[in-house]
């Protein structure tokens, strides 16, 4: 004779241990948000400030490439474009731009200049250095965000035409962070 066994009852989710699932979960969102909602943010700067300087190098770039001066210009908040300071056939007046996106909360401020020159040794030069320093800045920060939680970057910009992007808020000068060159 086979031993027959009686067939065992399959188990669902009880609507008290859904409701409780979905209070927990309730609770995790709600203690990460602000956490979430501000690296969001950080986020927002650090791209806008990763491409101005990839701008800036472009313009670097083609000074060099097209044995020209090269202006890298910046467009209201956070646009930009790279053209030749003087149109040729070879050098047109506009090389590469990058809208501005309204929807951006990061502010772009570069002390009055707009314009920076590169000339066709890579060398920068406008603006001119001013004396007893070794760079010019521009520096990115987020307008939404309290300034105990943004993560404003500066980019650095060498009378040479080197660029580096740093952290404002580092002061350990042996951090690669470090806002110096």
């Amino acid at each position: 004779m086979l031993n027959r066994r009686k067939p065992s009852r399959t188990r669902g989710v009880t609507l008290i241990e859904l409701v409780i699932a979905i209070a927990v979960l309730a609770i995790l969102m709600a203690v990460g948000m602000p956490s979430f909602s501000t690296w969001i943010q950080n986020t927002k700067t650090r791209s806008t400030a990763s491409s101005v300087l990839s701008g800036l190098q472009l313009a670097r770039q083609e000074a060099i490439r097209n044995n020209a001066r090269v202006q890298f210009q910046l467009a209201g908040t956070n646009g930009w474009s790279v053209g030749c300071a003087t149109v040729t056939a070879a050098c047109p007046a506009v090389i590469q731009s990058k809208a501005t996106s309204s929807k951006t909360p990061v502010d772009v401020t570069d002390g009055g200049v707009t314009n920076y020159v590169f000339d066709n040794m890579g060398y920068l030069r406008v603006p001119a250095i001013a004396a007893g320093t070794n760079s010019t800045a521009i520096n990115v920060s987020n307008t939404v965000l309290a300034a105990a939680d943004s993560r404003n970057l500066r980019i650095l910009i060498t009378s040479g035409g080197l660029t580096k992007m740093c952290d404002p808020k580092v002061t350990d000068n042996t951090d690669l962070r470090f806002c110096q060159i």
